[in-house]
């Protein structure tokens, strides 16, 4: 079981996405983290300092963390086979 928390931040122009998925075996034990945070440009000029962050956030950019997150958990998955 894979469970993620996500945090985004607005930075000028720019907006980080901060992830966290934890990955449980079925009696609710944690075997691993992958983490990581990516830096994007805002999509929204109206994101910036006290606005909602996620408003800045672009679905490439989600896109980009799915990728890098499912390479990060076969890696996990491969080193475990062996």
């Amino acid at each position: 079981m894979l469970k993620g928390y996500f945090s985004a931040i607005s930075e000028g122009k720019d907006t980080t996405v901060i992830y966290v998925w934890d990955v449980y075996d079925p009696s609710g034990n944690r075997l691993h983290r992958i983490n990581g945070q990516m830096k994007a440009p805002s999509v929204n000029s109206a994101a910036g300092a006290g606005a909602d962050s996620w408003k800045g956030v672009s679905p490439a950019t989600m896109q980009a963390i799915a990728d890098q997150t499912i390479d990060q958990f076969a890696a996990f998955l491969g080193g475990k086979a062996g």
